[in-house]
């Protein structure tokens, strides 16, 4: 950690505005959980002044939120997950009233940019073998339909907020995640069996937390206007047998692999040239991302 480190100053979000009310460069939703705190550490290594916010510390969301005078920047990583234990109303309190709530405390404290984790479940069903911002999109579930909301909501007030929304897959290197890749390499570490579908169909559907930290930063340096959606993505592909094979052997795995053809699950991959081209965007390689989640 570096010795210039900003402060993490805590909440900025209580019932009562007046409380928590310190201005930082950056307010960070989610910081309770692995990739939030992820990030609310690297940008207070970065020099960044952060008010990391956590629901089990500083309310819900739902029902009211408050940014101070001063702040500069949202960054919105809290949200309601997909689950067995979710639900559409509860996805709908937690990721639409909660956005809504924040963007309203952000126009009143004058914030000057809005960065929101929206996801690429918000295309729905895709029936195209790689999708790019322009891609259809088609009955999203609750958590798709959610983050859509989100992105519309912030594009409504572009003139007075700023905003990106950043199309997420997978993240990964932040501990267990909920998603397909942290799974394998957790079971391939434990030894567990393996099973996949589709091993030829290449894969680009992840990020790791530290270029998602990286272009978090560089882009807190960078003007803006206007409100955008863009995808994160790998800017390179690997077959999922490759992948699944290189992590058993980096991880000197035991595990049991098997996989089987689905060609009604054909999968695809993320265009993310307009991440690159326009803000930035330089990720590892997905040969490099294995090679840290196996470290």
């Amino acid at each position: 950690m570096s010795l210039n480190k900003a402060p993490i100053i805590g909440s900025a979000f209580a019932k009562d505005p007046n409380i928590n009310d310190a201005p930082a460069d950056v307010l960070i939703t989610g910081a309770g959980g692995r990739a939030g705190s992820a990030i609310a550490e690297r940008l207070a290594a970065a020099g960044h002044t952060v008010n990391a916010q956590t629901r089990a510390k500083d309310g819900d969301l739902s029902i009211s939120a408050f940014v101070a005078p001063g702040t500069k920047t949202v960054i919105h990583c809290a949200a309601e997950l997909p689950g067995p234990k979710s639900s559409a109303a509860g996805i709908a309190r937690n990721n639409v009233t909660a956005t809504r709530n924040l963007i309203e405390a952000a126009l009143t404290a004058g914030a000057e940019r809005f960065l929101f984790f929206s996801a690429i479940s918000v295309y729905g069903q895709v029936n195209e073998n790689m999708v790019t911002e322009a891609t259809p999109i088609t009955n999203p579930d609750a958590y798709g339909a959610s983050k859509l909301l989100g992105e519309q909501m912030l594009a409504e007030v572009a003139e007075q907020l700023p905003s990106i929304s950043l199309r997420l897959p997978a993240i990964v290197g932040a501990g267990d995640q909920p998603n397909w890749l942290s799974r394998t390499v957790d079971k391939l570490r434990a030894g567990k069996p393996v099973h996949f579908i589709n091993p030829d169909n290449p894969f680009n559907n992840a990020v790791h937390i530290d270029d998602l930290a990286d272009f978090i930063i560089n882009l807190l340096g960078q003007p803006l206007r206007g409100a955008h959606v863009i995808n994160l993505a790998g800017v390179d592909t690997i077959s999922v047998g490759e992948m699944v094979a290189v992590l058993k052997v980096e991880l000197g795995s035991s595990s049991e692999v098997t996989s089987e053809v689905r060609p009604e699950q054909p999968g695809f991959t993320i265009n993310c040239s307009l991440a690159r081209e326009k803000f930035g965007w330089k990720p590892m390689s997905m040969a490099a991302l294995l090679a840290r989640l196996a470290a």
